[in-house]
């Protein structure tokens, strides 16, 4: 080969492995996670959104990252037969993690019909089925993980799912991955048995305590996570997990109701919506000193409306409530709700 020739060959040679490397690193997976994990993670719900009251995640997660530890979209939900759809999922999210090293651990959710029993963990044929599908998902978009979220778990579920959790959790260990669970919503916690808190601690990594919702859609108004109820229910929760295997389960938003019984039904708004119904009413939002959360009252159609919800204020109360119990992290719910500011230094 003449000097000309090598000199041709040289830049050539150089820009197709250029463009190989670059192509391989788009399909490299994100990080899974370090061997060892932070003291006190930072787990943020991400959501694609689908309206101005419901946000995208995306530019809060442009601008925070640099304050999250793992991200947790909410991409996955199994349907009654066991099928999970990947329909939602978001390269792009997955690329900007994968570059910044942050793990990712999307939600997986089963909503239940109605007020049935969420048919596929009674199904083997189906449970399978799940387990196979989020176990090929894990593998397919290099995850770190998973987090489930199944809501209330009603008593003649609590064995299956349980089963269910202890399965999903042999299928993430062979390859290394990790899991945490959300624990069902606060007003059924009391009546699990201790076993039941055993198996499901042997079984995760993290059990996560949806610390919120003490007044919600179905009661009247209030504060939906005051601290004096949130320390009671971590302590109590606490008698059968190791604190620091428990992470708080934290919400940016709130409710509003009727301040009168049959007057209107009950809504959940983000706490950026709430903000905006306050400035459109021009009234101004009050701290409760006792609960450490904001509300305020105004008129709709001539009916007195009342509007509780959690700000970067109340959070970081709850976030300090968690440190001082010695958990082990929060999982926060979501970006792009109002609550992202929370990691600012407060003026």
């Amino acid at each position: 080969m003449s000097c000309l020739q090598k000199l041709r060959a040289g830049p050539l040679a150089l820009l197709f492995w250029l463009i190989a490397f670059r192509g391989l690193l788009v399909w490299l997976p994100a990080p899974a996670w370090p061997g060892t994990m932070d003291a006190f993670p930072l787990l943020a719900h991400y959501e694609n959104g689908w309206d101005d009251s419901f946000p995208s995640s995306w530019p809060a997660l442009k601008a925070r990252w640099r304050h999250i530890d793992v991200l947790s979209p909410l991409w996955y939900s199994v349907d009654g037969e066991g099928r999970v759809s990947d329909v939602r999922f978001r390269p792009e999210v997955m690329e900007f993690c994968r570059v910044r090293g942050i793990p990712v651990m999307p939600l997986v959710t089963a909503p239940p019909a109605a007020s049935e029993p969420r048919s596929f963990l009674s199904s083997t044929e189906a449970t399978r089925r799940a387990l196979a599908a989020l176990g090929a998902l894990v593998r397919r978009h290099g995850y770190g993980g998973l987090v489930v979220a199944f809501g209330k778990v009603s008593p003649q579920e609590r064995e299956e799912f349980a089963r269910f959790v202890v399965d999903l959790r042999e299928r993430l260990r062979v390859s290394g991955r990790r899991l945490w669970v959300y624990l069902p919503d606060a007003h059924s916690i009391q009546e699990w048995p201790p076993e039941l808190f055993d198996r499901l601690a042997t079984a995760a990594e993290r059990l996560v305590i949806p610390a919120y919702d003490r007044h919600n859609l179905h009661t009247g108004p209030g504060p939906v996570a005051p601290a004096p109820w949130v320390r009671e229910l971590v302590r109590e929760i606490a008698a059968h997990v190791p604190t620091r295997q428990l992470v708080l389960g934290l919400g940016a938003f709130g409710y509003e109701w009727p301040a009168q019984a049959g007057a209107g039904k009950a809504e959940y708004v983000s706490t950026n919506e709430a903000r905006a119904r306050a400035d459109q009413q021009g009234v101004s939002p009050e701290r409760d000193p006792e609960s450490g959360e904001m509300h305020y009252r105004y008129r709709r159609d001539g009916l007195p409306r009342e509007v509780w919800y959690q700000d970067e204020v109340s959070l970081r109360l709850l976030i300090g409530l968690a440190r001082e119990e010695g958990l082990g992290g929060v999982a926060y719910w979501r970006l792009g709700f109002g609550g992202d500011a929370l990691w600012e230094e407060p003026e």
